[in-house]
């Protein structure tokens, strides 16, 4: 019995019928004995509310403190005093609870909110060994977070980039920092072993005449068992390459234990080269007796002393940049030699070919006076390179007035017919055998006699 007992005999208690409060109840068993509890009613607990839950939140190792109404609530989902830190909780929706009472009075506020992804840093490259000097690109990737608002740093300092090359001179730690203003920043390293290249030096033979021999010596730091190759020849144990003086030889050396290489080039040194070199003037294949005049111009370089032939008849002494003349005297094939030294002995030596051949020439004089003054008093033909001459002249008529032959002077006296012939113009024409040309051949001509 008591008030809230809608059925005396099951004992069904209403606590809506009682109304909140504190009841006694009371029990008699059909023995007669007598039992006695006290049931308190509730009312049912006030909707609660969670004031302060973002609907987003970064993936950031960080404690956020929550704040409900009423206060003296439960907080559910892994928050524990009312501390929400993100990193606690799977990326993606999730759930918080703030609750109430108790039992079936208790009243629970739900908010959900999303935790974003994790920054994650990570370099594509392996941690690699390269050869001091070398080249390679390092690139970085950046997943999860706020994609709009990424940011990134080396260490050491490369920028505020995604990818770069790299040339370390020793080991080294690259560290890739990403951030972008919210979640926790992320670190990624990457350690560049770098192992030592040759360093190549060189020495070589004294200077000396162009291809006379010599040598290139590569001293290779540090000490280790190189290999050689030279002017791309097969590979070689030898750090000396010899040649002849003026050589440029290029030599690839390498370390077979680390695959490390340099390459380089020398030279044997020489002196400078002495080049004997001439023009002339005429420049002409062939000279003839008549033009038989010859000007050698020096075109040389780093000539010091030497001399000049001509053929096996005539030698000067050269005089750098003097000029040469010379006159032939003689039909034939003449070499002219120009040997040169410098003053370490150095020499060098050309030689050009020259040719004089016959030359015709006919001169015939264009008036003439027979009056017997001493002056042009005679038709006189000169000729050289010819034979088997002929000569007639005739007048304005055609009239013959002097016929000569081979063997006889190739002149006229102006008198025909015992008596000097008229003033006026006669005209010549001479027959001959051209020396030169091997030809037969006529040359015409006209004179005026005058008195």
């Amino acid at each position: 019995a008591g008030l809230g007992i809608v059925n005396p005999t099951t004992g069904l208690f209403s606590p809506a019928n009682a109304g909140i409060g504190s009841y006694w109840i009371d029990y008699i068993s059909p023995l007669g004995c007598f039992y006695s509890m006290n049931i308190q009613v509730d009312g049912p607990a006030p909707q609660p509310s969670i004031l302060n839950f973002d609907a987003f939140y970064c993936f950031k190792d960080t404690t956020y403190v929550l704040s409900a109404l009423p206060i003296g609530g439960v907080w559910g989902n892994a928050i524990a005093d009312s501390l929400f830190n993100p990193t606690q909780f799977t990326p993606g929706l999730s759930t918080v609870s703030y609750t109430v009472g108790s039992g079936d009075c208790a009243s629970t506020a739900n908010l959900s909110t999303e935790v974003g992804l994790p920054l994650n840093a990570q370099i594509l490259n392996a941690d690699t060994a390269i050869c001091n000097g070398d080249e390679f690109r390092v690139e970085a990737e950046l997943t999860g977070g706020d994609v709009l608002n990424y940011s990134y740093s080396w260490s050491p300092d490369q920028g505020n980039v995604i990818a770069f090359i790299a040339s370390p001179n020793q080991t080294l730690t690259y560290t890739f920092v990403a951030s972008d203003g919210c979640s926790d920043p992320d670190t990624a390293d990457l350690i560049v072993f770098v192992k030592p290249s040759p360093t190549l030096s060189f020495s070589t033979s004294d200077s000396s005449c162009l291809g006379e021999p010599g040598f290139v010596y590569v001293d290779v730091e540090p000490p280790a068992n190189y290999i050689y190759s030279w002017d791309n020849s097969p590979f070689v144990s030898l750090d000396t390459f010899v040649g002849q003086a003026g050589d440029f030889v290029d030599v690839y050396v390498e370390n077979p234990l680390t695959n490390c290489f340099a390459n380089g080039g020398g030279s044997i040194p020489a002196y400078p080269r002495v080049i004997a070199d001439f023009t002339s003037i005429p420049n002409d294949e062939c000279l003839d007796l008549i033009n038989n005049s010859l000007s050698l111009l020096d075109q040389s370089s780093e000539g010091y002393q030497g001399s000049w032939g001509i053929g096996n008849v005539d030698s000067f002494a050269y005089e750098a940049g003097s000029p040469v003349e010379y006159s032939f005297e003689d039909t034939g094939t003449f070499p002219v030699h120009l040997y040169l030294t410098d003053i370490h002995g150095c020499s060098d030596s050309t030689t050009q070919t020259f040719c004089v051949e016959i030359a015709s020439q006919i001169d015939a004089p264009t008036a003439f006076s027979p009056n017997f003054d001493g002056v042009n008093d005679v038709f006189l033909m000169k000729t050289r390179g010819i034979s088997e001459e002929k000569l007639v002249i005739f007048d304005r008529w055609g009239n013959l007035v002097f016929q000569s032959s081979s063997g006889n002077d190739l002149s006229w006296n102006g008198f025909y017919m015992s008596q000097i012939a008229p003033m006026g113009n006669y005209v010549w024409k001479l027959s001959f055998y051209n020396e030169a040309s091997k030809t037969q051949e006529i040359m015409m001509g006209s004179v005026t006699l005058v008195q």
